[in-house]
C-alpha cells in the first residue's frame, strides 16, 4: 500500500470514516503536513533505533577488565549492567574481537571460565555467580533464595532511572534502569530494602515474602520550593530559588484535574491571583490577573505558547498536549513582554521528548457527559400567568394600536382569541375553551424536549516520545469531539503536535516544532437567546412546537397570523415559522485551520554563553457558511417581503437559498535573536540575556452574499442592490440587503530587551529587565512611538544565612519588584481615521471619522510594586507564598467632553489614571502523612481597582445603566470608584395607593420618574459596590491512600453585586418577556407590607418606559454576589504493572471528575448562580454539572 493510502486509511479508522468521506474532514493541505510529520518521526524513530538501540557489539581488545567491556556493550546496545562489587571480585581479564555479534555471543564469550552468569530483563543485564560458585562459599554463609523485581518513581509519579537500591546488611544491590526497573537475586524473603536517590527521601521497604514491589520516592522537604522547581518566562528558565517576581506554576497533575475541552478552563480554581469573570453576555469568562489594570484597552491577558505570543483562537490549543503552565502576575516576571504585558502573562510549554529515552507511547482517553441546561433557572412567566395577564392587558384596550398597525406586527394565540370573540366571529364559550387549552401546554417543557440535550464530550489523545545520545522527539495525535448541549450544535477537533530536537555538530542544536489543528463548528441551534430575549417578539409561554402527530406547529411570529394567511392565498410563499423545522433546516458551519511552525538554531560557546535564534510561522484559515435553503424562514421571509405580483420584477429577491459567506484569515510571522549568558564562580551567579524580537500580524477577513443560490450546481442569481423596491407590509421603499464587507489590519513591532541577575551565595538575589517597543501603531511623534518598560527585584533566601538556625522552618525567603508594563489599545491611532461605506439612502460612497487626529497619543502604562514572602516549615509541613501589590496606571485611555461645534462630542485619548492593590495568598499544608496522607491547599486573593482621574462626567441615568459585569459600551469610569461599578437610584416603596414604585429625592418620595433620572445628584446616588469580585479563593483538599486518591475543590468570590431580574410591564406587553415576579405584583392597598413588585401601570407602558426603568435600576433590585461553590470532585486509581502482573502496559491511571457540584451557600435568596446572571445584560445558563470518566496508559 503506497503511503499516502496509508495515511488516509489510518486517519478514516481513527475517525471511524470512510475513506470517501476523508475529503470532508481533513483537507489535502493537511494531508500533506501530516505525511510530512509522520516521515518526519519515521526518519527520527530510524535514527535513534540505528544511534543508540543497537543489539549487536563490535570491538576489539586484549586484556581488559569486564567493567570495561560492560561499558562498551552499554555504549553501543543501551542495555544497562546491575551487579555489585563483589560478584566482579577475583575475575580474569578477558580478551575479545567480535563484529556485528549478538548480545548473548560477547556475554558467553566474555563471562566463560568467570563462575558468573547474566540474565537480561527488558533493557538490564544482571550479572550474578553462578551456582557452582555459590556452593564454594565457605560454609556458614546462607545463600538467599529469591529473586526481587520492583520500579522507583519519583514525586510526579514518573519512571526514576538511576536510583540506588541495596539490601540492608548485605552487599546485594543495583541501580534502576531508564524505566525505574531494578531485578535483584539471592534476597530473601524477609529482607529489607533501602532505595536512595540525590534530592529525594531515602526508603526502606521491609518485603515481607514480595517478590514485586513499586516504590514513590518524595523530594527532601528543603528541595521542594528550591532545586525541585523552575520557572520558564517564555525567554529564559529561571531556578525558583533566584526568581524575585511574582509567578505561579501549574503542573501536568494539577493541570488535569479537570477535563475541560479548552486549555484556559482548566486554570480555574487552582491558582491565587486568576479571576474568571463569569457575568457577561458569552459563556465565554472572562480572564483577569490581579485586577483591572486599564478602561478601555485590552483586559485580556496575553498568551504565550513555546516562547512566543499566541495570537489565534485558544480552541487551536489541545490542553492534552500542554506540560505546564506559569502565570506572569508582576512586572519582574511580565515587562519582559513589553506592552501586551499589563494584564499579565499566561505561558504555556508543551509537552517534548527527552534525550537518552527510548520510545515511550502515552494514551490518554476520556469521556464527559454534561447534564442539559435547566430553563426553569430563568424566573420566566408561567402560561397560565401569563394568559391571565394578556387578558388584563386586553381589557385595558393596550393591543388595539398593534391590532391596527400597518405594519402587521404579530398578536399570540390568545390576543387573536379575545379579539374574534369581541368581534363575534367566535362563540364567547368556544374562545374561552379554547384559551383553557392553551394554558396546558408549557413552550419550556417542549423546548427542552426538542432543542436541548445532554452534552457528551470525548477526548482521545495519543502521543510517543523518546530520544537518543543527540536528538529528542514528541509527536502528539489528537482527536476531539464535542455534542453539544443544544441540538446540531458542536464540533470536531483535529491536532497534530510535534517537535523534533537534535544536535547536528558539535554545540550546535536545533529544535523544531508543529501544531496543526484542523476544526469544523456546527452552529445551527440558536440556544436560548431567543427564548429569553427582551425584544424579540417570537414566543410566548404556552406556545406548541410539535403537534401530536410529530408535525412541526408554527407561532406567531413576524406578522399577524391573518395577514400571513391571506398572502399565502395570493400566491405568497408559506410565511409561517415553524421553530423544529427550522432547527433542522440550518446549516451554519466554521472550517477553521490552524499551522503553527517553529524552528529554534542553538549555538554553544562555551558552559556560560549562547546564541539563540528563534522564528515562528503561524497561519489561520476561518470559513463561516450560513447556508439558508428556501425551506428556512429567513429567506422565504425576505422573498416574501419584497414579493410583488403586479411588478414588473416580481421577485426582486429571487428564489433559492441565500449563502453568506466569512472569510478571515491571520498571518504571523515573529523572529527573536537573543543572546544568554549564565556564570558562575566562587560565590557569584550573573544570569543575563538580551536580545531583539520582530513581529507582524496581518489580519483580514470578508464577508459575502449570494441570492438564489443553489448548493446542487453552485450557482447564484445576478442582484439589483440600487433600486428601491416596495415591500410588504407597509409598502415601504427599500433596497435588497446587501452585507459585503472587507477589513484588513497589519501590525507591526519591533522590540529590543534584557534582562540580567547577580545572585551572592545562593543568598542575595538582584535582578532588572528592560524593553524598548516600537510598533505602526502610533505614528507622529518618534519619541511617542518607542516606550521604555523596565523593572527591578530583589530576593533575599534568609534560609541560606549562617545565623538562621532554626528547627521551626526549611526555607524562609523575601523578595519584592518595582517597574513598569505597557498596554496598547488597537481603536486609536495618532492619525485621523475614517471609515468609508456605502451610504443607505443614497447609494453613494460615504465616510464617517472614526476618531479624529491625536498626535500626543502615547502608550498605556502600568506601575506595579510587589513584595512576598516564600515559606517550608520543616518537613513541608506548612508552605507557601504571600504577596502584597499596587499599581497605578498612567496615561489610560479615557473619554474628554468636547465642543460640539467641533463635529464631536467626546475626545478618546490618553486622559485617565487608575491605580488598584491587593494580597495573594498560597498555602500548602499536610495535614496527616503517612500510609494515608492529607494535603490541604488554601488560595485567597484580593485585587481591587480604583479611578483616579476622569475628566468626563456622568449622569444618574447614564450610571445606573452601565448594567453589570463586562458588557461593553457602557463604561461609564467615576474618580473615586471601581471601572465597573453597580449604581443604583434610592428606593421608597410603594405607594400604597396604587402600587407604582417610589425613589426619593432630595430627601421626599416621589413617582415622578422624569424628576428622578434627570435631578438625582451622584451624591444620592447609591455606590452598592463593584460588579466583578474583589475577592476569589478556593480551599482544595487531597487525599491518598495506596493507589487511590480523591481531590476535592471548593472555590468562592465575594465582595461583588448584580441586578436581579423582575417584571418590566413595558416587555411584557410589547415584547412577551414576562417574568415571574407578576404573581407577587401589589394588587391591592395593603400589599405593599408583603411585595416590593409595582402594581400594573394604570396606562400602556411603551418599551423603555421611565416608570419601568425606575424599578429596574433601583436599589431594591440590587443583590450581594457572595458564594461558595462545590466545584469538583476528583477519584482516581493507579494500576501499576510491578503490582498487577498481567497488566500489558507499565501504568494504567483511571480517574472520575464531577465538575460543577454546586453552589454551597449564596448570599442572595432567589436561588440566583452569580455567575449566571439572568438579566438584560447576561443571559446565560449557569454551568451544567457534568462527570468525566478516563484513562491514562503508559505503554
Amino acid at each position: 500500500m503506497h503511503f499516502r493510502n496509508y495515511l488516509r486509511a489510518v486517519i478514516c479508522y481513527a475517525a471511524g470514516k470512510t475513506i470517501n468521506t476523508l475529503k470532508s474532514i481533513v483537507s489535502i493541505r493537511a494531508l500533506r503536513i501530516m505525511k510530512l510529520t509522520a516521515i518526519l518521526l519515521t526518519i527520527t524513530l530510524l535514527q535513534v533505533q540505528a544511534a543508540g538501540l543497537s543489539q549487536t557489539v563490535t570491538y576489539s581488545g586484549n586484556n581488559i577488565q569486564l567493567e570495561k567491556l560492560f561499558t562498551v556493550i552499554n555504549d553501543q546496545t543501551g542495555y544497562t549492567f546491575l551487579y555489585t562489587a563483589d560478584v566482579l571480585k577475583g575475575t580474569k581479564k578477558v580478551s575479545v574481537h567480535v563484529k556485528d555479534a549478538t548480545l548473548d555471543e560477547v556475554l558467553n564469550l566474555a563471562l566463560k571460565d568467570q563462575q558468573l552468569g547474566y540474565h537480561i530483563a527488558n533493557k538490564t543485564i544482571i550479572i550474578s555467580r553462578n551456582k557452582e560458585a555459590e556452593e564454594s562459599k565457605p560454609a556458614g554463609i546462607a545463600t538467599p533464595p529469591g529473586e526481587i523485581k520492583g520500579k522507583v518513581l519519583n514525586h510526579k509519579g514518573e519512571p526514576l532511572g538511576g536510583a540506588n537500591i541495596k539490601v540492608k546488611g548485605t552487599t546485594i544491590g543495583g541501580i534502576t534502569n531508564a524505566n525505574g526497573e531494578f531485578e535483584l537475586r539471592g534476597v530473601g524473603e524477609n529482607a529489607i530494602l533501602e532505595i536512595s536517590y540525590l534530592g529525594f527521601e531515602s526508603q526502606t521497604i521491609n518485603l515481607e515474602g514480595r517478590t514485586t514491589i513499586s516504590v514513590q520516592l518524595k523530594l527532601v522537604e528543603s528541595e521542594l520550593a528550591s532545586v525541585s522547581v523552575s520557572v520558564y518566562t517564555g525567554y529564559q528558565q529561571i531556578p525558583k530559588e533566584r526568581a524575585t517576581g511574582s509567578f505561579v506554576t501549574i503542573d501536568n497533575k494539577l493541570l488535569n484535574r479537570s477535563a475541560s475541552s479548552d486549555v484556559l478552563g482548566r486554570l480555574e480554581g487552582v491558582t491565587s491571583g486568576l479571576a474568571f469573570y463569569r457575568s457577561s453576555k458569552t459563556e465565554q469568562a472572562t480572564l483577569n490577573i490581579r485586577g483591572r489594570s486599564t478602561i478601555f484597552a485590552e483586559v485580556q491577558p496575553l498568551i504565550v505558547l513555546d516562547n512566543f505570543p499566541f495570537d489565534g483562537d485558544i480552541n487551536n490549543i489541545n490542553p492534552n498536549t500542554i506540560e505546564s503552565i506559569t502565570i506572569l502576575r508582576d512586572a519582574a516576571a511580565a515587562s519582559i513582554y513589553g506592552v501586551r504585558s499589563a494584564n499579565g502573562v499566561i505561558v504555556i510549554t508543551t509537552k517534548k521528548g527527552n534525550t537518552n529515552t527510548p520510545p515511550q507511547v502515552h494514551f490518554n482517553t476520556n469521556v464527559m457527559v454534561g447534564a442539559r441546561p435547566n430553563l426553569n433557572y430563568f424566573p420566566l412567566m408561567s402560561s397560565t400567568d401569563f394568559i391571565e395577564a394578556e387578558k388584563i392587558f386586553f381589557s385595558k384596550g393596550w393591543y388595539t394600536t398593534a391590532e391596527n398597525s400597518a405594519n402587521k406586527f404579530p398578536l399570540t394565540p390568545v390576543v387573536e382569541l379575545l379579539i374574534k370573540k369581541r368581534d363575534g366571529l367566535m362563540p364567547a364559550a368556544e374562545a374561552d375553551q379554547q384559551i383553557e387549552n392553551l394554558k396546558q401546554h408549557n413552550l419550556y417543557d417542549e423546548f427542552d424536549k426538542y432543542f436541548l440535550r445532554d452534552r457528551v464530550l470525548l477526548q482521545n489523545s495519543l502521543s510517543i516520545s523518546g530520544g537518543g545520545n543527540n536528538s529528542r522527539y514528541f509527536m502528539s495525535l489528537s482527536y476531539d469531539k464535542d455534542k453539544n448541549s443544544f441540538v446540531r450544535n458542536g464540533f470536531d477537533r483535529y491536532s497534530i503536535n510535534t517537535s523534533y530536537s537534535f544536535t547536528p555538530f558539535k554545540n550546535v542544536d536545533i529544535n523544531t516544532a508543529l501544531l496543526y489543528t484542523n476544526m469544523k463548528v456546527a452552529n445551527n441551534n440558536p440556544g436560548i437567546n431567543d427564548l429569553v430575549s427582551l425584544t424579540g417578539r417570537k414566543y410566548y409561554p404556552y406556545a406548541q412546537l410539535m403537534d401530536e402527530n410529530g408535525w412541526a406547529v408554527p407561532v406567531n411570529y413576524g406578522y399577524r397570523a391573518t395577514y400571513k394567511s391571506l398572502k399565502e392565498s395570493q400566491g405568497f410563499l408559506d410565511w409561517q415559522y415553524r421553530p423544529v423545522d427550522e432547527l433542522n433546516f440550518a446549516d451554519n458551519t466554521t472550517q477553521q485551520n490552524y499551522n503553527k511552525v517553529n524552528i529554534e538554531v542553538r549555538k554553544t560557546f562555551s558552559s556560560s554563553f549562547n546564541i539563540e535564534l528563534k522564528y515562528q510561522y503561524e497561519k489561520q484559515l476561518r470559513k463561516d457558511n450560513n447556508l439558508r435553503s428556501q425551506e428556512t424562514y429567513f429567506t422565504r421571509d425576505l422573498i416574501n417581503r419584497y414579493y410583488n405580483p403586479t411588478g414588473t420584477i416580481k421577485y426582486p429577491v429571487p428564489l433559492g437559498g441565500i449563502l453568506d459567506q466569512t472569510v478571515a484569515e491571520l498571518e504571523g510571522h515573529t523572529g527573536r535573536a537573543q543572546l544568554n549568558f549564565n556564570h558562575k564562580w566562587q560565590q557569584h551567579r550573573v544570569n543575563v540575556i538580551g536580545g531583539f524580537e520582530v513581529k507582524q500580524l496581518q489580519q483580514r477577513s470578508n464577508l459575502s452574499r449570494l441570492y438564489g443560490y443553489n448548493d446542487d450546481i453552485v450557482t447564484s442569481q445576478v442582484m439589483d442592490y440600487v433600486t428601491k423596491f416596495p415591500t410588504n407590509p407597509a409598502s415601504t421603499l427599500t433596497a435588497v440587503p446587501y452585507p459585503r464587507t472587507a477589513t484588513s489590519t497589519l501590525d507591526r513591532y519591533l522590540s529590543y530587551y534584557a534582562n540580567a541577575s547577580y545572585t551572592y551565595n545562593d543568598r542575595y538575589v538582584f535582578s532588572a529587565s528592560g524593553r524598548f517597543d516600537n510598533t505602526n501603531y502610533f505614528g507622529v511623534k518618534s519619541n511617542q512611538r518607542i516606550v521604555p518598560l523596565w523593572s527591578m527585584g530583589v530576593k533575599w533566601n534568609v534560609s541560606r544565612e549562617e545565623f538562621f538556625k532554626t528547627d521551626l522552618f526549611d526555607q524562609l525567603a523575601l523578595r519584592a519588584t518595582y517597574g513598569y508594563n505597557g498596554n496598547i489599545n488597537k481603536g486609536q491611532t495618532a492619525y485621523t481615521t475614517v471609515r468609508y461605506a456605502t451610504v443607505a439612502y443614497t447609494g453613494a460612497l460615504g465616510a464617517t471619522v472614526v476618531s479624529p487626529p491625536n498626535p500626543e497619543l502615547r502608550w498605556e502604562r502600568l506601575n506595579m510594586f510587589n513584595a512576598g514572602v516564600v515559606f517550608a516549615l520543616k518537613k513541608n509541613v506548612l508552605s507557601g507564598t504571600i504577596e502584597y501589590f499596587s499599581k497605578k496606571g498612567k496615561d489610560i485611555i479615557g473619554d474628554a467632553v468636547m465642543d460640539p461645534t467641533t463635529g464631536l462630542t467626546s475626545f478618546r485619548g490618553n486622559m485617565a489614571n487608575i491605580k488598584g492593590q491587593g494580597i495573594d495568598v498560597q498555602l500548602t499544608g499536610k495535614i496527616v502523612s503517612n500510609t494515608f496522607s492529607w494535603n490541604a491547599t488554601v488560595l485567597f486573593s484580593r485585587a481591587t481597582d480604583k479611578v483616579t482621574n476622569y475628566t468626563k462626567a456622568f449622569s444618574a441615568s447614564a450610571l445606573v445603566q452601565q448594567g453589570s459585569g463586562d458588557v461593553s459600551g457602557l463604561m461609564t469610569p467615576v474618580n473615586g470608584y471601581p471601572v465597573l461599578s453597580i449604581y443604583s437610584l434610592a428606593w421608597g416603596g410603594l405607594d400604597p395607593t396604587t402600587g407604582d414604585p417610589l425613589g426619593i429625592l432630595n430627601g421626599t418620595t416621589t413617582n415622578v420618574y422624569s424628576d428622578i433620572f434627570s435631578k438625582t445628584t451622584r451624591d444620592e446616588l447609591i455606590y452598592n459596590g463593584p460588579a466583578n469580585p474583589p475577592v476569589i479563593g478556593a480551599f482544595r483538599n487531597d487525599f491518598y491512600w495506596n493507589d487511590f486518591s480523591v481531590s476535592v475543590n471548593i472555590t468562592y468570590k465575594a465582595g461583588h453585586y448584580f441586578r436581579r431580574p423582575s417584571i418590566n410591564y413595558g416587555q411584557l406587553v410589547n415584547f412577551w418577556a414576562g417574568n415571574k415576579d407578576f404573581v407577587n405584583r401589589w394588587q391591592k392597598p395593603g400589599d405593599e407590607a408583603n411585595t416590593n413588585v409595582p402594581a400594573i401601570p394604570g396606562q400602556l407602558p411603551t418599551n423603555l418606559n421611565s416608570r419601568d426603568l425606575f424599578y429596574q435600576y433601583s436599589s431594591i433590585l440590587v443583590e450581594k454576589a457572595d458564594h461558595i461553590r462545590l466545584q469538583d470532585i476528583v477519584i482516581g486509581y493507579d494500576f501499576d504493572k510491578a503490582k498487577w502482573g498481567r497488566l500489558r502496559c507499565q501504568n494504567v491511571h483511571v480517574y472520575c471528575n464531577i465538575n460543577n457540584i454546586g453552589i454551597l451557600w449564596r448570599a442572595n435568596k432567589y436561588g440566583i448562580d452569580p455567575d449566571a446572571i439572568p438579566n438584560g445584560d447576561a443571559q446565560v445558563l449557569p454551568q451544567p454539572r457534568s462527570v468525566t470518566l478516563g484513562a491514562k496508559v503508559d505503554f
